[in-house]
């Protein structure tokens, strides 16, 4: 629709520069009143089916769903002054930030995608296997029909040492399990940290940080390469931590492999890209 038809087009101009899209002739405040009046339609359907999802309705329900949404948008390529973005790069941004979650490449992904909710045209529920490219294997579940449940993200890593836990409800805290040793709680911002840890980390220990402030990280290590290639020096290593062109283009594949592997019975499916020997985009 944004691409392909008029109305789309229009939005794409008043999102780029309203100023200009009024002198040449758009009926900006009727394009304006229009996305807002979709936006709003799909908002109060999105209430509809949160709500049958619980059988309730609670006012706090939804509390945090936009930034999520902000996220997987601006991720997947949206500007937020506006004029650029699309729907499958939304898609591919939530994707994104999975990959980054692990710091590995998936090799190969066997699925099972499901539809429960009656009526509803895409899949609502995924169960996949993973293999990484350095020999772990790793489970994934995503749901949009877990009902009483909001997000819910948690990343849980074993090992032959111990294992590691990540709550999304818990930001600011990792439990480490060792096998011969109590469990710790770890915190955010104490020097003992590792250096990528502690330059994640914002403000003091006791003080929270949010959501905004960890694409705040990501925006200042962007800029931090941009200068450093620009300058022709070589910046801090632990910059290059932000998602680039080649994460996007494994996530497209993660996609595609996904939905072949439910389409062939759960069949092992290849998910990795030959980028080549060098596919460094800033570096």
């Amino acid at each position: 629709m944004l691409n392909n038809t008029r109305f789309g087009r229009h939005i794409y101009a008043v999102g780029g520069n309203e100023q200009a899209a009024l002198i040449s002739g758009l009926n900006v405040k009727r394009i304006k009143i229009a996305v807002y009046t979709i936006a709003g339609l799909l908002s109060g359907l999105a209430g509809l089916v949160l709500s049958s999802r619980i059988g309730s309705g609670q006012p706090g329900l939804a509390v945090g769903i936009e930034l999520d949404a902000i996220a997987a948008a601006v991720i997947g390529g949206t500007s937020l002054s506006g004029g650029v973005g699309t729907v499958w790069g939304t898609v591919i941004g939530a994707l994104i930030i999975g990959v980054l979650n692990n710091g590995l490449e998936i090799s190969e992904v066997s699925a099972e995608l499901s539809t429960i909710v009656p009526g509803r045209q895409v899949d609502d529920n995924a169960h996949l296997k993973l293999r990484f490219d350095n020999g772990a294997k790793g489970l994934m579940w995503a749901s949009m029909v877990a009902a009483g449940h909001l997000h819910g993200q948690r990343i849980r890593v074993y090992g032959d040492k111990g294992s590691l836990e990540w709550v999304q409800e818990q930001p600011e805290q990792l439990v480490f399990r060792p096998v011969d040793g109590p469990i710790q709680t770890l915190s955010r911002g104490f020097g003992w940290l590792s250096p990528a840890a502690q330059r994640s980390s914002r403000l003091w220990p006791g003080h929270p940080e949010g959501f905004l402030e960890a694409f705040a990280n990501i925006y200042g290590d962007i800029a931090e390469a941009v200068i450093a290639r620009r300058d022709g020096i070589k910046a801090d290593p632990l910059v290059y931590n932000f998602p680039t062109v080649e994460d996007g283009v494994l996530g497209v594949k993660f996609v595609d492999a996904a939905v072949e592997s439910h389409q062939q019975e759960g069949r092992w499916v290849e998910a990795m890209v030959d980028l080549g020997e060098d596919h460094s985009v800033i570096r």
